[in-house]
């Protein structure tokens, strides 16, 4: 008996020893499958983003041809600034070039910008989302349907302006992502229909083609991770990342589809409760020029330290400039301001820094950070230790001013 028993104690400690080995086996291959996942669906995005990057480089050079073209004609021909309603054309156009080319740049990077997976929620404006996507899209979707001979255009309908909770970034990936599976599908030149409308506390979301529909099967099957019909085209993620963000708001997604009739999605998402509204902080709209004051400028850009400084001068303010970090702390050492203006990335001592050091001499100076990197700016406020305010390049000059008036209010 002692024998049996102890047979049976052996054969028990075989087995949870299997099974812990088994079990930490499972937890090394879930913790690969993970690594996978989140590197398959990086790919995916970078593919995505190279896609768009293509039709971006032609609209980018298409919008610095007026801003090259107007320069050189006031150049080479200053009589033309004699006619001031000429001049002033020409300079609003070069100015209208370089907005809209700054506006693709900021609409690529947030389309790009890492996820925090503790991201803030907030109030999404569909309506301005699908805008945004249609925008940022249009730079793929027409120069690949022109290079293939076709005219694609796209037709957006508002019944209302629905607002939902959540992450403004991913639903404007979720849409990007439909419009380009749209584009894809047309073959022959067509219209791609965007609708909104309410239904029911829902706001619905309609993308529809004109290419050539689904199968039953595929129909049933788009949404599966690595399922595409595109070959080596296509890596099967697009509309697999839409599902997850769609269900990560709690909303569906519908696909109408037949061969040859083209095909709809319709994206419903829970709408907004009124009832539930958060309490959100005033906005002042003061956008006034403030009263004269001190400024120091820090950039090792010299075009930018020249901009900068004839925008403050226009308001009538006294700028000094510093071309560099440690000239512009000994610049700071040695005179007496009212605010400090900083680029971020510059040579042997940033912005970061300087900004440490001058709140180390005075803490209550107002420092305002100037960066080319706008998701530095995305949560609405700054995270950079002695940073007070944060200003993206490229900004207008009331954008300026409202900073200014506000960090001389402090002082």
């Amino acid at each position: 008996a002692n024998r049996e028993l102890e047979r049976e104690v052996g054969e028990r400690r075989r087995a949870e020893s299997a099974l812990r080995e088994s079990n930490r086996q499972l937890g090394q291959a879930l913790h690969r499958l993970r690594d996978t996942q989140e590197a398959v669906v990086q790919r995916e995005r970078l593919h995505a983003l190279g896609l768009m990057a293509r039709g971006v480089v032609c609209s980018f050079n298409n919008m610095l041809f007026p801003v090259i073209g107007f320069t050189e004609l006031l150049i080479e021909k200053p009589e033309v600034m004699d006619d001031r309603a000429q001049a002033l054309h020409y300079l609003t156009m070069i100015r209208t070039a370089a907005k809209e080319s700054a506006a693709v740049v900021e609409h690529l990077d947030e389309f790009y910008r890492q996820r925090d997976s503790h991201e803030k929620v907030e109030l999404v404006d569909i309506a301005q989302v699908l805008e945004d996507a249609v925008r940022i899209t249009a730079h793929r979707w027409r120069t690949q349907a022109l290079a293939a001979g076709l005219n694609l255009s796209v037709q957006t309908r508002y019944e209302s302006r629905p607002e939902v909770e959540g992450s403004r970034s991913e639903l404007l990936e979720a849409v990007s992502n439909l419009l380009l599976n749209a584009a894809d599908a047309m073959k022959r030149d067509g219209t791609i229909g965007v609708e909104l409308r309410d239904d029911v506390g829902q706001a619905l979301i309609t993308v529809r083609d004109e290419g050539s529909g689904m199968s039953e099967e595929v129909r049933l099957r788009c949404m599966e991770p690595f399922f595409s019909t595109k070959g080596m085209g296509g890596s099967g993620l697009g509309l697999g990342i839409v599902y997850g963000i769609v269900s990560r708001h709690g909303g569906t997604i519908e696909i109408e589809s037949a061969e040859g009739r083209g095909t709809s999605l319709i994206v419903a998402l829970p709408k907004f409760r009124s009832d539930k509204a958060p309490q959100l902080p005033e906005v002042n709209e003061e956008t006034s020029a403030s009263a004269q004051a001190r400024i120091l400028v820090v950039d090792d850009e010299t075009l930018v330290r020249e901009v900068l400084q004839a925008y403050l001068e226009t308001d009538g303010h006294l700028v000094t400039t510093a071309e560099n970090g440690e000239l512009g702390l000994e610049t700071f050492r040695a005179g007496k301001f009212d605010v400090v203006l900083t680029d971020r990335a510059m040579p042997e001592m940033n912005g970061d820094q300087l900004a440490l050091a001058i709140k180390s001499l005075n803490p209550d100076m107002p420092v305002v950070l100037l960066t080319g990197f706008g998701d530095e700016t995305a949560d609405g406020g700054p995270k950079i230790p002695g940073i007070d305010y944060v200003l993206g390049k490229p900004f207008s000059m009331d954008s300026l001013r409202t900073t200014l008036a506000t960090a001389l209010r402090r002082t």
